[in-house]
């Protein structure tokens, strides 16, 4: 994640810039020594995600189902979603971490059950037959709940934001 008050994550001089480099990294210096947990989004790297101008009826059925629909501040639907292009490069990839020697994955916080399913689906697909476990995170507000999900472009299940706000 990006330190607080930056947009995006960068490698320090010298370090690593993938996760994947330092799975091969751990592997190669220290065997199995360690467990290594990567990490999986079932919607997406967050940077991977696009706000589609076409709204939800220009998705395919699976975009759909990782799709957010939020409303922004102008009062419109906003769709943002991992194309599925882009999904199968984030599949690959992880594919790549797993077979580098990582030997569970947990998931970005996900809101949406199905999401996690067909993300499991997913990857059993692309032959990653490594635990999946769900990354929950306990959030205690609403506003950690609008600053959570909209940090991680997460999907929301129809009606949670509004029974949350109207909770709060």
């Amino acid at each position: 994640d990006p330190p607080r008050g930056q947009e995006k994550w960068s490698a320090t001089d010298g370090g690593f810039t993938c996760a994947l480099d330092l799975t091969q990294y751990i592997r190669k210096k220290h065997g199995d020594y360690f467990s290594i947990a990567i990490a999986g989004y079932p919607e997406g790297h967050p940077d991977a995600i696009q706000e589609v101008e076409g709204g939800l009826d220009s998705l395919t059925p699976t975009e759909q189902r990782r799709a957010r629909v939020v409303k922004g501040d102008d009062g419109k639907l906003q769709v943002t979603v991992c194309r599925d292009a882009e999904f199968e490069k984030e599949m690959k990839y992880l594919k790549e971490k797993v077979d580098a020697g990582s030997d569970v994955i947990i998931t970005q916080m996900f809101l949406d059950a199905q999401v996690y399913l067909d993300f499991v689906k997913a990857c059993r697909d692309y032959g990653i037959t490594v635990p999946i476990v769900p990354g929950i995170m306990c959030l205690n507000g609403f506003g950690g709940l609008q600053r959570m999900t909209a940090l991680c472009k997460t999907r929301l299940p129809e009606g949670m934001l509004e029974a949350a706000e109207k909770a709060n």
